[in-house]
């Protein structure tokens, strides 16, 4: 008689990073979404805002252009404007959190799908809570077209 064991044990929250479904990691929480929403601001007819919405948390990434990119790497920045930035605003908790303007290098990396669909994919990043310098939160998330 032949006995076959198996080990399962418990994944970690890390999501692969061929993703083809949208998400977004704070403080190694991982939330998954199939609620996407792609905009224009009403204001200014040349920005394009793909969005991860939740009542008191959500996270938007902002490109001043016609349409939303489908390749190419934009700088993370919430205040600049210009072809290769991307404004990224973080709410958690019902608190706004950005990146560092001084210190922040991260980018967003933008590729295509097979589907023709846009891939949108922010590196781990610090981004630090309005007025409140030493609460901060780790973020990293992948946004995909609908």
């Amino acid at each position: 008689m032949i006995t076959v064991f198996l080990s399962c044990s418990k994944k970690d929250n890390q999501l692969p990073t061929d993703a083809v479904y949208s998400y977004w990691t704070v403080n190694s929480d991982t939330i998954a979404y199939s609620n996407i929403v792609v905009n224009s601001a009403p204001i200014l007819t040349e920005l394009r805002v793909i969005s991860l919405p939740l009542s008191e948390s959500g996270l938007s990434f902002a490109f001043q252009m016609g349409s939303l990119p489908h390749s190419g790497t934009y700088k993370v920045d919430y205040v600049g404007s210009g072809p290769k930035m991307c404004n990224v605003y973080v709410d958690y908790n019902g608190a706004t959190y950005n990146v560092d303007p001084m210190y922040n290098t991260t980018t967003i990396k933008v590729s295509t799908l097979s589907n023709g669909k846009g891939k949108y994919a922010l590196e781990p990043t610090w981004f630090y809570r309005d007025l409140v310098p030493s609460d901060s939160i780790l973020v990293e998330g992948v946004i995909v077209e609908p």
